[in-house]
């Protein structure tokens, strides 16, 4: 390179330089090249997202053929709800046609017999019908457990209407139970309450006053049934809600609580009283005067 050139070179450079050309230049091949790189981070994100998308596809395909077969099993639970019911129906129809013809025969032996150890032998025998048409009644009440779905209903309304009713003057009702408290449970709930007032009953030889009071807890609504009756055995606690105990309505009430989760149990102290310990779990219960005021 001749001089005169060299030198025009070196003047153009330190123009540049002075001019802060060079680091615009540097600065430009930064920016082009983070771009560059942006550009294929974002190529593999595209390409990520497309795949999460296909795979959402096919678990919406999966939960749609989940949801049609839980609907088969269903309509096959409810036809088979509705076989067991027709065919109860007619078998405790066939029933108390048989226990009428049988009630009439051993009344019209009775009418024709003196010995008294005849007639001894008869009034048990009617005293069996009876039973057995107690048993069939009780059948009638529950068939229709589980076939309904559940429903919120108010503890203080089902309570406290069925637990005055039958009740002597001499006993005292006390609800201490907050008026808005709700919980999820079968529509024979109201049952619960029928039974454990009619348990009462059956042990209140000293019954002065039943409490009905809630509490929350770790484990979640406690729901307390206390009289000061008689009360239960020791050894009798958990046999009261076992099948073949005396009566089967305590049973049954376990089985009313459970279809929402809800278990009892008796944890009073015998000869000063029995005490029913109804859990809700979190979720089936809930204050209605709280919730509003959320929302609103």
């Amino acid at each position: 390179m001749d001089p005169l050139s060299s030198e025009n070179l070196r003047s153009y450079l330190e123009h540049v330089m002075n001019a802060g050309l060079s680091e615009r230049i540097i600065k430009w091949r930064k920016i082009q090249s983070r771009g560059e790189t942006a550009i294929a981070e974002y190529q593999q994100l595209k390409g990520r997202i497309l795949e999460m998308e296909r795979e959402i596809e096919s678990r919406k395909q999966e939960v749609l053929l989940l949801e049609e077969e839980l609907r088969r099993d269903e309509e096959t639970h409810r036809k088979a709800m509705r076989t067991m019911k027709l065919l109860s129906d007619m078998t405790q129809h066939d029933i108390r046609l048989q226990l009428t013809v049988l009630d009439a025969n051993i009344e019209l032996c009775g009418c024709s017999v003196s010995d008294p150890r005849l007639t001894h032998i008869i009034r048990k025998e009617r005293e069996i019908t009876k039973t057995i048409e107690q048993k069939l009644s009780c059948i009638r009440s529950y068939r229709c457990l589980g076939t309904s779905p559940a429903e919120w209903q108010n503890v203080n309304k089902y309570a406290g209407i069925t637990v005055t009713r039958c009740l002597p003057d001499r006993v005292s009702v006390a609800m201490d139970c907050p008026p808005d408290l709700e919980i999820l449970a079968d529509p024979l709930l109201y049952k619960v309450f029928e039974n454990l007032r009619d348990n009462t009953l059956r042990n209140g030889e000293q019954l002065t006053e039943i409490r009905i009071s809630s509490q929350q807890g770790e484990g979640g609504l406690v729901i307390a049934w206390e009289d000061n009756g008689v009360g239960i055995p020791p050894e009798q606690k958990e046999k009261i809600f076992s099948q073949g105990a005396p009566w089967i309505d305590l049973l049954l009430t376990c089985w009313i609580l459970d279809v929402t989760g809800i278990t009892i149990r008796e944890t009073g102290t015998y000869k000063k009283g029995a005490r029913f310990e109804m859990t809700v779990p979190e979720g089936a219960y809930r204050f209605m005067a709280r919730s509003d005021a959320k929302s609103g």
